[in-house]
């Protein structure tokens, strides 16, 4: 019996100490719950004076034994931003702002504590001397089409005191543009490859030494001009068929290193956007420009180079092209002819670009028989198989290589470039002025390079 006794009092005791430690661990978590977080604003000070227009970041400095939730910010007993990230900032523009404010945040944990910080005063005063002027003469140009997916964006800016400016650049294919780079000191933003047959809107903010600012117009352009990557490879180049002149023979193997090459021809609206006029005879935005020299050419690349902020290929001293270079060039002849015949894929052994039958070429090129004797809006035939429209027909595309007729007897086997000098520069394609003959991959013709005509135009490529 006292056996049991005991046992039964140590039971007893046993239980009440579990509860006791129970309760007291409730009691423990149950006070934690309840501790609320601690805020305190750590910039901008109490009391301090900020000169309007500034953007001014709030910090908060946040603890709790749990999770904060969020932490909300007041201006003037306004809230203004719910920020549920540390580390809890919040970007305040004070452009237009003058006189004192009051700022606070207030903490909450997941337990839905809250607390709030201790009021913090500023005073916002007006800026000291005269905002920067607008931004002007944007690249590309307000309204532009035909933009590469690979251009830069370029703008001017002073300031009436002459103090340094920075540049908050706002960029997307939104009308109201979000912010994408902010406090850069140069005036060219790289948006990165852009997407073809997109209208992209952007707009500047220039910042001055005073923590003035201008805010630019908003600016827009339309991206077109898409260049095809173009495989690397060996191919037999010349005219396969014996059915074109001598200085198409012999059929010789080439091989070529990766390059880019445009998607269309050159329009006039294109051209005009970079070297400010248009030489075409038939007048049409979308049509390619046409009575362009070959010295036109490679001036318009390296100057479509220059406003991109690429390395120019050509020294127009000279006339001479560096292939290192990453800017725009004039296809070599061979890398025309690889691009037209498909790349890759030319051992389709098409006669023209895209396809091998006369009866298909109205299909894919403008040439005597179809063109009503004009030019058309590139890229209205069918492309070929790497997606490049107008190789054959429409108007013809200068090549970079000068011509003499007996250059593939000696030509290099890997990258040529053509003869070191001459006295016509190359020229492919056929055009809507000619017969299906010219059409043909391998049909050669030249010219002076300081001519132009009324079915003489371009595309250019690049090096990856």
């Amino acid at each position: 019996m006292k056996r049991f006794c005991s046992v039964s009092l140590f039971i007893v005791s046993l239980v009440i100490g579990v509860f006791l430690i129970t309760s007291c661990d409730k009691k423990t978590t149950e006070s934690e719950d309840t501790e609320a977080p601690t805020v305190i604003i750590t910039y901008p000070a109490n009391n301090s004076e900020i000169i309007s227009g500034t953007l001014v970041t709030i910090q908060t400095d946040v603890s709790d034994n749990e999770e904060i939730e969020k932490v909300e910010f007041y201006i003037d007993d306004s809230l203004v931003e719910t920020d549920y990230n540390s580390p809890y900032n919040y970007e305040w523009d004070t452009t237009d702002l003058t006189v004192s404010h009051t700022i606070y945040a207030k903490a909450f944990d997941t337990s839905d504590n809250s607390a709030t910080s201790d009021v913090i005063t500023v005073t916002i005063t007006e800026a000291i001397g005269n905002p920067p002027n607008p931004p002007t003469n944007p690249l590309p140009s307000d309204n532009a089409t035909s933009v590469s997916i690979y251009t830069n964006l370029s703008w001017d800016c002073t300031d009436p005191d002459g103090d340094t400016l920075t540049y908050d650049v706002y960029f997307g294919t939104s009308s109201d543009p979000p912010l994408v780079n902010s406090g850069q000191s140069n005036t060219t933003y790289d948006p990165g490859t852009l997407n073809n047959e997109v209208t992209y809107y952007w707009k500047i903010k220039a910042h001055d030494d005073h923590s003035n600012s201008t805010t630019g117009d908003i600016w827009e352009f339309e991206t077109r001009g898409e260049m095809i990557f173009v495989q690397g490879g060996t191919f037999e180049m010349g005219d396969h068929y014996n059915e074109g002149g001598s200085d198409e023979l012999p059929v010789h193997s080439v091989t070529l290193d990766d390059f880019y090459i445009g998607k269309y021809e050159v329009t006039q609206t294109e051209y005009e956007a970079v070297v400010g006029n248009n030489p075409s005879y038939f007048s049409g935005d979308d049509l390619p420009v046409e009575q362009v020299t070959w010295c036109d050419a490679v001036t318009f690349c390296n100057l479509k180079s220059q406003q991109e902020g690429l390395t120019p290929c050509y020294n127009l001293n000279d006339w001479s092209c560096d292939f290192s270079a990453n800017g725009y060039r004039l296809p070599t002849e061979a890398e025309w002819e690889y691009a037209a015949r498909g790349g890759i894929n030319w051992t389709d052994d098409y006669r023209y670009s895209g396809c091998h039958e006369y009866s298909d070429l109205p299909d894919y090129a403008w040439y005597y028989s179809n063109s009503g004797y004009h030019t058309h809006e590139v890229g209205t035939r069918l492309p070929n198989q790497l997606d490049i429209y107008d190789m054959s027909g429409n108007v013809w595309e200068w090549c970079n290589d000068w011509y003499h007729r007996n250059y593939y007897f000696s030509s290099p086997s890997n990258n040529p470039q053509g003869p070191a000098s001459g006295y016509f520069r190359i020229n492919r394609c056929g055009s809507c002025l000619f017969p299906a003959g010219n059409c043909k991959v391998a049909d050669r013709d030249y010219f002076f390079p300081d001519a132009g005509w009324d079915d003489l135009g371009f595309r250019f490529v690049r090096t990856p």
